[in-house]
């Protein structure tokens, strides 16, 4: 992302995954003009986060998982429990609803905004356990 300052919000996860952090900046970057696109980056970033905590569990089977079938089994393995499996999901209904039917407003944008960054949080703190 040369030119562009990258998100302090989401900066922090560049050593584990530098596309979560432009996935992060740039949903940070259209918030104001174009929630929905904000809505679908986020949405990208919390399937990347999904497949990432899979492969850093050796749980990763291929792309062509949905995503909802992904956080069950990571569910259903006790990797992702209770309010990070709720926000995983949140960030995945408010991005279909943003790409399916180009729903999506500022408070749905900033409060899944706020969502990612937990997840970013809950992944570094998770990750620095495993390694």
């Amino acid at each position: 992302m040369s030119g562009h300052s990258l998100s302090p919000n989401f900066v922090f996860l560049k050593r584990h995954e530098p596309q979560l952090v432009k996935l992060g900046t740039l949903a940070e970057r259209y918030f104001k003009d174009d929630p929905c696109t904000c809505l679908i980056k986020l949405r990208q970033f919390a399937e990347l986060l999904a497949q990432l905590t899979a492969a850093n569990s050796g749980l990763y089977q291929n792309h062509r998982e949905s995503q909802l079938d992904l956080l069950r089994r990571l569910r259903d393995r006790g990797l992702v429990r209770g309010d990070i499996y709720n926000l995983f999901n949140e960030i995945r209904r408010a991005g279909n609803r943003a790409t399916h039917d180009m729903v999506g407003n500022h408070r749905t944008a900033l409060d899944t905004l706020k969502f990612a960054r937990k997840l970013g949080i809950w992944f570094h703190q998770t990750l620095n356990c495993i390694v």
